[in-house]
């Protein structure tokens, strides 16, 4: 992750960094024991968030460059 971050990537990084934390224990007691534990629990390695404009793809970038070079020499031709 870069270290200049938008403010928009940011409040959505903080947001999901406040929802990957177990239930209460107290939710465990008002439920009597059906939900046991945070379904939706993501582990930094195993699961990736979904930003966009974060990564670029190294192929798909080089694709779309050779995409404008093809183009730009049949125009300028």
């Amino acid at each position: 992750m870069s270290s200049k971050k938008t403010f928009k990537i940011k409040q959505k990084l903080a947001k999901k960094m406040k929802q990957n934390r177990p239930i209460p224990q107290w939710i465990r007691m008002r439920t009597g024991n059906t939900i046991r534990y945070n379904a939706k629990r993501r582990h930094w390695r195993r699961t990736k968030l979904k930003l966009f404009g974060m990564v670029i793809n190294k192929s798909k970038l080089q694709l779309q460059t050779r995409l404008v070079d093809k183009l730009y020499s049949t125009a300028t031709s």
